[in-house]
């Protein structure tokens, strides 16, 4: 008798969709989400791309005060909350290309009080 072997994708990130290419407790990278997703508090970038997101608010990263890079590329956001960033303290480098974005969206104070950017 051959014994049974059954392998089964592990993450140290309980909620990390199957479409995510990677999930530590630092970093998070996924694809074609709709939704954000929770994260370990130590996770330090979170990449979130090629998805149908369309708004961004503060409870969406309030328990992830350690993020440094955020990436938001190619998704559907139209809607930044006046302080969709302010949780993160540290952030450094933020993507938000290929959205929905104008201008008066950006004159709501999402992007105030990130001096690290």
């Amino acid at each position: 008798l051959l014994p049974v072997v059954t392998v089964q994708r592990v993450s140290p990130v309980p909620s990390c969709p199957a479409s995510c290419v990677l999930c530590s407790e630092d970093a998070i990278i996924c694809q074609r989400l709709a939704h954000f997703i929770d994260a370990a508090r130590s996770t330090q970038a979170l990449l979130l791309l090629e998805g149908s997101i369309s708004a961004v608010q503060p409870a969406s990263f309030s328990n992830l005060t350690n993020i440094t890079v955020l990436g938001l590329s190619d998704n559907q956001i139209s809607e930044l909350s006046g302080e969709a960033f302010r949780h993160l303290p540290f952030l450094q480098t933020l993507l938000l290309d290929h959205n929905f974005l104008t201008s008066q969206t950006l004159q709501g104070g999402a992007l105030t009080n990130l001096t690290h950017l």
